[in-house]
């Protein structure tokens, strides 16, 4: 899995 910023955000919005 590469750092994708996209990816990383959708997943904090999801947790949030």
């Amino acid at each position: 899995m590469q750092g994708d910023p996209d990816v990383l955000r959708l997943l904090n919005e999801q947790l949030t």
